[in-house]
């Protein structure tokens, strides 16, 4: 049935009146109408007629969100993505996206939302992308606008960066430990230890950042030793002095203690690109064990 409220938007445009304009934080193309967008859609259309009894005229122009990858997987349903090229998934998604504006469309108009519902905002629309690019060169040329590195959450299935509300944890899960070493710079150590090489034993509950690291965390008021293979002699490795004696017995690994603050200002090297990259000093922290 179609709602009388239609044409009020229409008629208060022509009003001489000051303007009151309300932006639209606009949903995803990608579903039926829920409880959500009753909220969200009611509230706003409450403060617009509340702006209209105080005097004023309204400028609500509705958009939807047509990208992402809820919209994505809602498109592909079951089949996936894997035979499907990049230029074909998103032909499927936008008119997925299309019908679904429609749709929502003619939800928000029988619910009596007052909006511009003739003229709407689309993000997949070529008006809305030229702008966008305006607007981005324009913050690229005031410098607001970098290249750097960033940790993401990455989907291998989906192939896609995630945001955070689109994480799924298990709680059940537990990850695997792992030690490893990473050498550190002789230079650094010198005047003790010539040109052997040098490693730092170092322990963490994530290996999977192991690319991502750019440092080595100790405690400046902890004890820490350098281990000397007994048998071999041509690799000394710093490890924290917990447990050590246990580790002596079992390795045969003779020891010399010495106080955290030492290492501070090593330069150790990246772990997983070539040996002639230098990584980040070692830096103390009150974390690391």
């Amino acid at each position: 049935q179609k709602s009388g409220f239609s044409q009020l938007y229409d008629w208060q445009k022509q009003l001489e009146r000051p303007e009151f304009v309300l932006h639209d934080g606009p949903p995803y193309a990608n579903g039926d109408l829920h409880m959500g967008h009753v909220v969200n859609k009611v509230l706003k259309d409450v403060e617009l007629r509340r702006q209209l009894v105080k005097g004023n005229k309204v400028r609500f122009v509705p958009g939807w969100d047509c990208h992402g990858l809820p919209i994505e997987l809602k498109a592909l349903g079951d089949r996936g993505s894997r035979d499907l090229d990049p230029v074909k998934i998103r032909q499927i998604a936008r008119r997925f996206a299309e019908e679904t504006v429609k749709k929502q469309k003619e939800g928000f108009k029988s619910w009596g939302i007052m909006a511009n519902w003739d003229k709407p905002y689309l993000s997949f629309s070529s008006e809305y992308v030229k702008k966008e690019l305006e607007i981005f060169t324009s913050l690229f040329e005031k410098g607001f606008i970098f290249r750097d590195f960033k940790p993401v959450h990455w989907s291998p299935v989906s192939r896609t960066a995630l945001a955070e509300a689109e994480l799924e944890y298990n709680n059940e899960h537990v990850s695997n430990s792992l030690y490893f070493r990473v050498r550190i710079a002789p230079e650094t150590l010198v005047a003790k230890f010539g040109n052997k090489a040098i490693f730092a034993i170092v322990w963490t509950t994530t290996p999977w950042t192991l690319p991502g690291n750019e440092a080595v965390a100790f405690k400046e008021d902890a004890d820490y030793v350098f281990l000397v293979d007994s048998s071999k002699e041509e690799s000394i490795y710093v490890a924290g002095a917990e447990n050590i004696e246990e580790i002596s017995e079992q390795t045969g690994i003779n020891f010399e203690i010495i106080p955290g603050l030492i290492l501070k200002g090593l330069v150790v090297l990246v772990v997983m690109t070539p040996s002639s990259s230098n990584f980040f000093s070692v830096a103390a922290t009150d974390a690391a064990s």
